[in-house]
């Protein structure tokens, strides 16, 4: 089934996207995403900043800090490639990727590509002093 384009409800939204405030490459996909949230369908939250408790948020800190996490409106957690079509599906002017990710198959061999990408985007990007040893 085909999500609209359209400001009507899409199931999982609003959801909690968990980004790395401290990490230049995460700000900045981070704006990027808020800047075409015109649905306001995301709500970002930085794990780096002042405040932020996993515990509270009910996600474990060391797997958010590995990959993409996404908190749907029902409270289920999705994590790697699949938190990415949430955004996604979230986000109109991403409607290729939400295309993808409906092709059977896709998300399944994505999934060690992400875990890959993930692991390795500190170094990677060269933005980052995390995973930078």
């Amino acid at each position: 089934m085909s999500q609209p384009d359209t400001a009507t409800a899409i199931p999982q939204c609003p959801a909690r996207l968990y980004y790395d405030g401290a990490c230049p490459a995460c700000r900045a996909s981070a704006v990027a995403i808020r800047s075409r949230d015109r649905f306001e369908r995301l709500h970002l939250v930085d794990i780096a900043a002042e405040g932020f408790s996993a515990e509270t948020e009910g996600v474990s800190r060391a797997r958010v800090e590995q990959e993409l996490h996404v908190k749907l409106a029902d409270g289920r957690v999705v994590a790697g490639i699949d938190a990415l079509f949430v955004v996604a599906d979230a986000l109109p002017s991403l409607r290729a990727l939400r295309w993808l990710g409906r092709v059977p198959g896709v998300r399944a061999a994505g999934r060690p590509v992400y875990r890959w990408l993930a692991a390795r985007r500190y170094k990677l990007t060269g933005t980052c002093a995390r995973g930078a040893d």
